[in-house]
């Protein structure tokens, strides 16, 4: 027999005598004994400790007249999650194995964050779908398989950093802030307007803060996110108490236009976001909390070649890759925080 449990969900009221139940027993002493070897295997404190999911095999009945022994056959972490394998034995045989995975309760820092204002801005004059007909793709064909059916390039004479000066003074305006009262910028980006400087100096000093600290951050698509964690640690350190965060590029200027699977997807825009301390989280609120992870092994799928300094794409590989990774990871912040999907 199998019993699968998720999350461990024991009965709270029983019609007999518990030695009529040795499967939740033996459940019950596997999951305690998986704790404890875990906690003396890694050092975890198991009060840190929640079993998200648990397996249990029974082969054969134990005979409550004999104490049966466990055995921990598997003790593996895969990040802040732990595998372990335990196997109930009895006169010589294996009478059960059970299976857990363990997470790692979430942690609150000293200090919760809030975003309390955004902004964002695109080039005028936008491009419809109707515009890639010589690529062989019309406006339905796009529509179905993106979403998208107009996107925004940048004029020759336009400059990134303008796109997201316009985005970061919008974010000020709705936070009700000056841009003295921001006390570090960070923009994620692939397209900066120059090598050097960066393109978060150039957005301070335009909003007339020039002094305060400011760097760029590259990791693509992914990019905002580890800008708005990075913004969220130094916040929930104590360093700043407000941060602005941007995320802009100018895809269009890596994109090979006579290339469907690539010209009609990426484009040029900005968004902003001001981060600042806030009150602790309540009871009926959630927690901060970004979770990240990457794949290397899977860069041909989508790249840009420093020779060509075009964008390349395998549609179908970054599709499949993002659904599994994404929902992997969804799946894995709503159990830390104690979320039900």
């Amino acid at each position: 027999a199998q019993c699968r449990i998720v999350p461990t969900a024991p009965p709270r009221h029983f019609d007999r005598p518990l030695d009529h139940y040795p499967g939740l027993m033996m459940a019950s002493a596997a999951r305690q004994f998986a704790v404890a070897a875990l906690a003396h295997r890694t050092g975890e404190d198991p009060a840190n400790l929640r079993v998200a999911e648990e397996t249990h095999e029974f082969f054969e009945f134990v005979e409550l007249t004999e104490i049966p022994t466990l055995n921990l056959l598997r003790c593996e972490k895969h990040r802040d999650t732990y595998q372990t394998e335990i196997t109930v034995n009895q006169g010589g045989a294996v009478k059960a194995r059970s299976r857990f995975t363990f997470i790692k309760k979430f942690k609150k820092g000293t200090m919760s964050v809030t975003i309390s204002g955004v902004g964002a801005a695109v080039p005028n004059d936008p491009i419809p779908n109707s515009e890639f007909a010589a690529l062989g793709v019309d406006d339905e064909w796009i529509a179905s398989r993106t979403g998208v059916r107009q996107r925004h390039h940048l004029r020759q004479e336009q400059t990134l950093a303008e796109l997201a000066l316009e985005a970061s003074e919008k974010a000020l305006a709705d936070a009700g802030i000056s841009a003295e009262e921001i006390d570090f910028v960070l923009a994620a980006t692939t397209t900066a307007d120059q090598v050097s400087p960066g393109l978060a100096p150039v957005v301070a000093a335009g909003l007339g803060a020039p002094q305060v600290g400011a760097v760029d951050l590259n990791a693509a698509c992914s990019g905002f996110l580890y800008a708005l964690d990075y913004a969220a640690s130094k916040i929930e350190q104590g360093s700043i108490d407000r941060a602005l965060v941007i995320g802009a590029d100018a895809m269009s200027r890596l994109t090979n236009p006579e290339d469907a699977g690539t010209a009609v997807l990426f484009a040029d825009g900005a968004g902003a976001a001001i981060v600042q301390a806030a009150p602790e989280v309540s009871e009926n609120e959630y927690p901060y909390m970004c979770s990240f992870g990457s794949d290397g092994s899977q860069a041909q799928a989508l790249y840009i070649s420093d020779s060509t300094q075009q964008v390349v794409m395998d549609g179908a590989e970054v599709y499949m890759a993002a659904v599994d990774a994404m929902s992997e990871e969804i799946t894995y912040v709503l159990d830390s925080c104690g979320i039900d999907p």
